[in-house]
């Protein structure tokens, strides 16, 4: 499972991507959970406030934005964890077409190229 988050718009570039062991409740929604957290985590270490967040998973950014609940154990402790990053900064979650999403789903799939690489042994 991989993940990875983009800025492209403003000033500022930067980029981020990585991989989760594929185990029992390492989901493609903890991948999205985990990119949602490391750019919220990034715009606050960069003091950046009203940053909007988009994201190709419906589900999350509407579990994000409270539109639908939250049920899953571990889903709602990475949830619990990203909260205060986005009260604090005032980022907000917008969903976006999977087709405009395109550089962090390019990244997502580097990532997952290169953890195949990984020998695990």
């Amino acid at each position: 499972m991989s993940w990875a988050w983009v800025i492209t718009e403003g000033p500022l570039s930067k980029f981020m991507f990585g991989w989760i062991a594929a185990k029992d409740g390492n989901t493609s929604n903890v991948a999205e959970y985990i990119a949602i957290g490391k750019a919220a985590r990034w715009c606050a270490e960069q003091q950046l406030q009203r940053v909007v967040i988009r994201s190709d998973s419906q589900i999350v950014v509407r579990q994000i934005n409270n539109v639908v609940g939250c049920h899953q154990p571990h889903l709602r402790k990475l949830l619990g964890a990203l909260r205060p990053i986005l009260t604090d900064t005032g980022a907000q979650i917008e969903w976006v077409p999977r087709e405009r999403n395109r550089a962090a789903d390019a990244l997502s799939y580097e990532a997952l190229q290169q953890s195949r690489t990984v020998d695990t042994a």
